[in-house]
């Protein structure tokens, strides 16, 4: 399932983005860096250390906006370090990883 939704968004102009081993981890990237293998529950776990009343699907924007930048910079270096280690990005192989910074690099640099 997962190749064949890569195959439709290659075929559309779609580029496909992933954070492995979940979305917790961008949000984590804004207080911590790590290149520890991780599993979602132990995202949750550290995350919960720096943000102590995360749930998931609460809004926690307006409380982590200000490390935005730090996030930026803790993702490209744990992409970097999982290509150093020939990982392959998008795969379980490269955990822990998120390219959620691709999309917030794109709304920052096409705000209004």
């Amino acid at each position: 399932m997962i190749e064949e939704a890569k195959e439709f968004a290659n075929k559309h102009g779609i580029q496909i983005i992933t954070s492995t081993p979940c979305i917790e981890l961008w949000f984590l990237l804004h207080y911590d860096y790590t290149t520890a293998p991780l599993t979602n529950n132990e995202v949750m776990k550290r995350l919960k250390k720096y943000y102590p009343k995360y749930e998931k699907n609460i809004n926690i924007y307006m409380d982590i906006n200000s490390k935005t930048s730090k996030a930026i910079e803790n993702a490209k270096k744990l992409e970097n370090y999982q290509k150093e280690n020939n990982r392959i990005i998008g795969t379980v192989e490269a955990n822990p990883n998120t390219e959620i910074y691709k999309i917030v690099e794109y709304l920052l640099s096409n705000a209004f």
